[in-house]
């Protein structure tokens, strides 16, 4: 559900200014991304990026919280963290053309302010520190995640010899 009106476009260009994706980025970067950015909501359980799909779009978490799931081979699935207000998700898979490495739930009711692919990857493309910025954030993601994967790992093998 797109809106329109400076009213709406100042109100999404403050609430990315807080969040650690978008914080470095200019006023004039912030409101392009305002401008594109759509409001979805999503219901507890709800799919907001399915793991091995093409993402779509990235997304804000405005409201609620939403937990990142890997599904192994065997079927388990297994929680790698979980995100609230103000986390971004889903900027990965749309840099790097793959698809999602894990499931997005809602975790109740959620919000989320919504960038589709071709927008997020004009306005990143377009500002060099804020590309850096999205890089930072996923290198940091990546070295949390390999520490839930071999912590999970271990739990696993542990189990196994019971």
């Amino acid at each position: 559900m797109r809106a329109s009106g400076q009213f709406r476009t100042d109100t999404v260009r403050e609430t990315l200014r807080i969040t650690r994706l978008w914080s470095t980025a200019s006023e004039a970067i912030l409101d392009q991304a305002a401008e594109r950015a759509e409001i979805r909501r999503y219901d507890d359980g709800e799919l907001l990026i399915r793991q091995g799909d093409r993402c779509e779009a990235t997304h804000v978490v405005i409201e609620g919280r939403v937990e990142v799931r890997v599904l192994a081979e065997d079927g388990e699935e297994t929680t790698l963290c979980s995100l609230g207000e103000r986390e971004s998700i889903g900027e990965m898979s749309l840099l790097t053309g793959e698809p999602a490495s894990a499931n997005v739930v809602a975790v109740g009711k959620v919000a989320t302010l919504a960038i589709r692919d071709e927008d997020f990857t004009e306005v990143v493309s377009s500002d060099p520190e804020l590309l850096r910025q999205v890089l930072r954030l996923l290198s940091t993601r990546l070295s949390q995640s390999d520490v839930t994967v071999g912590v999970a790992e271990g739990k696993q093998a542990n189990l196994a010899r019971l």
